[in-house]
């Protein structure tokens, strides 16, 4: 079975101004996906179906948000993303409530990735070139 993630797709200015960093420094992740905020994560759910529900469910009681890029830096896992500020925290709160029990949620932070360690071994040469921008 495919592992399954909730996410965003970032599009507009920001979304294309992340995707040619992207092309450049980890070509495999561009192509496979967008660039995007995953929401909830595989391991932190078990039934595909009570996710559906409760996302839809506290989806239909959301405003629509705005979240904003903050620096690029080194990953959690050895590669490279943008950091994301959520400073309504809806996104935090969308999470609270889908991952009740019986889900298990993990400490995540609000990023994106630009560079994957598992899809490109640039993220030493993407930081030294991309460090720290917004």
């Amino acid at each position: 079975m495919p592992r399954r993630y909730l996410l965003f797709v970032l599009g507009g200015e920001a979304g294309e101004r992340v995707q040619e960093l992207r092309r450049k420094w980890d070509p495999v992740m561009a192509e496979r996906i967008e660039p995007h905020i995953t929401l909830i994560y595989p391991q932190e759910f078990t039934d595909e179906d009570l996710l559906l529900d409760r996302t839809s469910e506290t989806a239909s009681r959301t405003e629509p948000f705005e979240v904003r890029l903050g620096t690029v830096e080194r990953s959690n896992l050895g590669g490279v993303w943008t950091q994301v500020i959520d400073a309504s925290g809806t996104w935090s709160e969308l999470r609270t409530a889908i991952l009740t029990p019986p889900f298990t949620p993990y400490p995540v932070t609000p990023h994106i990735t630009i560079v994957h360690p598992r899809t490109s071994n640039r993220s030493m040469e993407a930081l030294a070139a991309i460090d720290g921008t917004q």
